[in-house]
């Protein structure tokens, strides 16, 4: 199973450099003997084992972060993340178009929003019913970057820029989304218009949401949007 990796930045010269930043990856998991429930033909005895999992603090640059990542796709030998990234945003460009066919653009924009929340709303709910509905952020750390975001090839290690009991700051700087986007952008100008651009940005509601659906109780949301020009994409998840 692919370890999780929660990284903060710590580039030199990067603004936040000098801040202490964490990591808060999975240390290797420590086995032990919980019960001892018989033996085969040969003697052997069979335990159950149980996989303990802890937070540590470390410091990561981002040369380190970007091995990480490539480590990462190179997992993906059978399926390119690259290739299926670029027809992720070919298949939402024309789904974009076909909808501003029936629709103006604000209602385009709106519907897409609306749904990309509501199916992730209800993923982010399915999920936290299944571990017990928990209400910490760490559970929640785990659950969306750690469970989810990691198992994606395309999606790089989360940055975290402030990270407390209380308030998660966390993003990247890296999307292919928004790159291949872009590339579609330039290629097809006249097909992926500043409206079509629009509503294929409205899809990125889907944090929003499926934060949301784990626990409505903390306050989520977006201070950076790299579609909008930012740097990356960067989110708070505030506990109260």
């Amino acid at each position: 199973m692919p370890r999780a990796r929660f990284t903060l930045r710590a580039a030199p010269g990067d603004p936040v450099a000098s801040r202490r930043i964490l990591d808060a990856g999975r240390r290797p998991p420590r086995r032990r003997e919980a019960e001892r429930v018989g033996a085969n033909r040969k003697g052997i005895n069979a335990v159950e084992q149980k996989e303990d999992k802890e937070l540590v603090q470390v410091l990561m640059t981002r040369a380190k972060l970007n091995q990480f990542h490539q480590e990462k796709l190179s997992r993906d030998a059978l399926y390119n993340a690259h290739a299926a990234q670029k027809q992720v945003a070919r298949a939402n460009m024309l789904s974009a178009k076909t909808l501003l066919k029936a629709v103006g653009v604000e209602e385009a924009v709106k519907l897409t929003e609306e749904t990309s929340y509501e199916f992730n709303y209800m993923m982010g709910r399915k999920r936290a019913e299944a571990l017990g509905n928990p209400k910490d952020l760490d559970s929640m750390l785990y659950a969306y970057i750690g469970e989810l975001l990691d198992a994606i090839p395309w999606v790089p290690n989360a940055e975290f820029i402030e990270r407390s009991e209380k308030k998660i700051v966390w993003g990247n700087t890296k999307c292919m989304y928004a790159d291949y986007i872009n590339e579609w952008r330039a290629e097809v100008p006249e097909f992926l218009t500043d409206d079509v651009y629009k509503v294929m940005c409205a899809r990125c509601s889907h944090d929003h949401g499926w934060a949301n659906g784990f626990n409505p109780d903390i306050e989520f949301k977006r201070v950076q949007f790299k579609l909008d020009g930012d740097k990356g994409c960067f989110f708070e998840m505030t506990a109260h």
